[in-house]
């Protein structure tokens, strides 16, 4: 399928880190266009652990709160070798709103994402794939 469009920025791919892209520019003013070559709904989730930092940089955009509710707090994580602890990370101890690693599945993060992005008006057109980029002298073209 093709359109045109002008737009201020282009990210290709509708993962994680490009919904979280498009959402940064989006808030600072830039018009943002996302295409993705897959569907909306992966047929694949995997497990994923978002850190404190990714849980402060999330919760910029009001989200965080929605992922604490379907995932798991991890406070400590030991470290064996064998049968004996060698060391302990303890995230509890850490000075921080978020003092832990949440653990949720990616498609749920895709989802909190994506529910963001549509309450700002910007739409990912999935089943698109950027072939060629041009450069003009007013921007970039691209296929």
């Amino acid at each position: 399928m093709r359109f045109k469009r002008q737009t201020d920025a282009l990210i290709v791919g509708a993962g994680p880190v490009g919904m979280l892209s498009a959402l940064s520019l989006n808030d600072r003013g830039m018009g943002v266009t996302i295409i993705d070559v897959g569907t909306p709904k992966s047929m694949r989730s995997y497990a994923l652990a978002l850190h404190p930092a990714s849980l402060r940089l999330l919760a910029r955009y009001g989200l965080t709160e929605q992922l604490l509710a379907g995932g798991h707090r991890v406070d400590r994580v030991s470290f064996y070798e064998r049968t004996q602890r060698v060391g302990v990370l303890d995230y509890a101890a850490l000075r921080d709103d978020y003092p832990y690693v949440l653990v949720v599945p990616q498609t749920r993060l895709e989802e909190v994402l994506l529910g963001a992005l549509e309450a700002r008006g910007v739409k990912v057109h999935w089943l698109h794939q950027a072939l060629r980029f041009r450069e003009l002298a007013e921007g970039v073209e691209v296929d």
